[in-house]
């Protein structure tokens, strides 16, 4: 990826011009299908209720190949406290019920966006990042951190948190580790080296299963500073490329998209996907699909809920293919998804105007109707 790519020579996209009568038509008729001639097509469930006073939110869900379901969450008294930790609730029956939220980690600083995955050899791992409420202000932050912690024992429990060193002014993540054909691990991480002007998207490598991590590549960095890449999510596909969602600032609340055909040391330059969308998901079904979820924004540039999204691997995402999982208009999203035995989708998301962890449970013939309307 070229770092020095101009996004000012490139004008965020007319939302006018993609037609959002239509859009909405679509969109609309969608969920008609959904509540009308399929009401049992799309299945919500509970995975975690807070009280009003705690603060349940950003969750990522793992498969493990023992056929538990265990996700992880923010649990914490407010968006952003001291107090916050990461928790862990579980499922031995596909999502039906679970446990009560468990304290897997909890540093001295505020501990947030956790993501899980499990490696090959049944390591899982748990990325997420600190951040010092009371040292930094948006405009001048400095605290955040990278770290993860592992288990081996199916996460039952973690080794001490261990932060990534490299020379950033800040890092964060937002999405799970991607694990190779060889066993190599990618990170996807976001945050500005020392000189930067801008939140620049990337990946650090680990060949020892989740033991030392480094050597980072950059995803998507605008050197004019107009435009920060956030929060990137990873998916594999059976070809070998890997593609990158992104979330940006000042570019119409758009989803961008890269693209990497050497395991994630080069990238494509960044491509609007015109979703209006950020905080996505990326699953790669046993359809042939790519399934994609995220946040949603209306077109006056309000949370909508939560969209979903199917593509076949060899052409573009279709906006007015998009689909509601969920509308709520408020705080909500930060979706992650599995597929389950049946060949459903349990993509998870978390809803503070319910004050819940909830999962939307896709059937195979919801995706049907779904990935043809």
């Amino acid at each position: 990826m070229r770092e020095d790519w101009g996004i000012l020579s490139h004008k965020p996209p007319d939302v006018n011009r993609l037609g959002m009568g239509a859009l909405c038509i679509v969109l609309v008729c969608a969920t008609q299908i959904l509540a009308g001639e399929y009401p049992d097509l799309i299945e919500t469930r509970i995975v975690a209720k807070s009280s009003d006073k705690e603060y349940f939110v950003f969750p990522s869900v793992c498969k493990l190949y023992s056929g538990e379901l265990v996700c992880v969450f923010y649990l914490g008294t407010g968006n952003v406290s001291p107090d916050g930790h990461i928790a862990a609730v579980r499922s031995s029956d596909e999502g039906r019920s679970w446990s009560l939220p468990e304290i897997i980690i909890d540093t001295p600083l505020d501990d947030r966006d956790p993501s899980i995955m499990q490696t090959k050899t049944g390591r899982v791992i748990v990325t997420f990042f600190v951040y010092d409420g009371n040292k930094d202000s948006r405009e001048a932050r400095t605290s955040p951190r990278v770290h993860w912690a592992y288990s081996d024992d199916n996460a039952r429990t973690f080794c001490k948190p261990l932060p990534l060193e490299i020379d950033w002014l800040w890092t964060a993540t937002s999405d799970e580790v991607l694990e190779l054909p060889d066993g190599t691990l990618v990170m996807p991480i976001y945050g500005r080296k020392r000189g930067d002007i801008g939140d620049r998207a990337a990946v650090v490598f680990s060949k020892d299963n989740g033991q030392t991590w480094g050597n980072e590549a950059t995803i998507a960095y605008d050197s004019s500073g107009r435009v920060d890449f956030q929060e990137p999510a990873l998916v594999r596909l059976p070809s070998g490329k890997i593609i990158c969602s992104l979330r940006t600032t000042n570019a119409g609340f758009h989803a961008y998209q890269c693209e990497s055909t050497d395991g994630g040391i080069t990238w494509s330059d960044p491509r609007d996907t015109f979703l209006h969308g950020h905080a996505a998901g990326l699953l790669y079904h046993s359809s042939g699909l790519v399934f994609q979820a995220y946040r949603s924004w209306s077109e006056k540039w309000k949370v909508r809920g939560v969209a979903g999204i199917f593509a076949h691997p060899d052409k573009p995402w279709d906006p007015t293919r998009e689909f509601d999982i969920t509308v709520v208009r408020g705080d909500v999203g930060y979706p992650s998804s599995v597929e389950l035995l049946d060949g459903s989708i349990f993509c998870v998301y978390y809803c503070r105007e319910r004050r819940t962890i909830e999962a939307a449970v896709i059937s195979k013939s919801a995706i049907q109707v779904l990935a043809q309307h």
